[in-house]
C-alpha cells in the first residue's frame, strides 16, 4: 500500500526570554533520527509547531528539515495543544488515508543534567523515537495489515 505519511513535531527553542540548551539538543538529536531512519525523505508532509516567535526562527530554519511547515505558537504557549490541534484539524479535512506520525521534543524544557529530564524525560524521548521513527517502516507495515494505530507508550485501564 503507498499512503502517504504526514509528520507532526512539536517543539521549543526558549522558555520567555531564555534560550534552552537542552531543547537545541533534544530537537537535534530527534531530527537526526528522522533524516537518518529516512523518515524525513518519505514524508508528504513535515509540520511542526514551536512554542515560540521571532525569536525561534533562526533556529528552527537550522534544526528543521528544509521542507518542514512551521507554525509559531508564540511564547505565551506552554503545551503541545496547539499542535495536537494542527493535526486534529488536518485529520479532519483528509479526503483520503494517510498515515500520521506524531512526536514531540519530550524533556526539552528540563535542563541538562536534571535528574527528572535523565530519568524519566530523556528515556520516554528515545523509545518513542526508537518505537515511531528509526522504526516506522515497522509502524507502516502494521497499518497497511489493518492495525488501527502504531504507537509507543499504549496506556490501557487506567481507572
Amino acid at each position: 500500500m503507498n499512503v502517504p505519511i504526514i509528520v507532526y513535531y512539536h517543539g521549543l527553542f526558549f522558555i520567555g526570554p531564555k534560550l534552552l540548551g537542552s531543547a537545541l539538543s533534544v530537537v537535534h538529536e530527534q531530527m537526526q533520527a528522522f533524516r537518518q531512519s529516512g523518515l524525513e525523505d518519505n514524508a508528504s508532509e513535515f509540520n511542526v509547531g514551536i512554542n515560540g516567535g521571532p525569536e525561534s526562527a533562526g533556529l528552527a530554519k537550522r534544526l528543521l528539515p528544509a521542507k518542514s511547515k512551521i507554525t509559531f505558537h508564540g511564547l505565551e504557549s506552554r503545551a503541545e495543544n496547539l499542535t495536537v490541534m494542527m493535526l486534529w484539524n488536518r485529520a479532519c479535512e483528509l479526503k483520503s488515508e494517510a498515515y500520521i506520525c506524531y512526536t514531540h521534543a519530550k524533556g526539552a524544557s528540563h535542563p541538562i543534567g536534571d535528574s527528572y529530564g535523565e530519568t524519566v524525560s530523556k528515556p520516554w524521548r528515545r523509545a518513542m523515537m526508537e518505537d515511531l521513527v528509526t522504526n516506522w517502516r515497522q509502524c507502516v507495515a502494521a497499518l497497511d495489515e489493518g492495525h488501527d494505530i502504531a504507537c509507543s507508550h499504549w496506556m490501557w485501564n487506567m481507572a
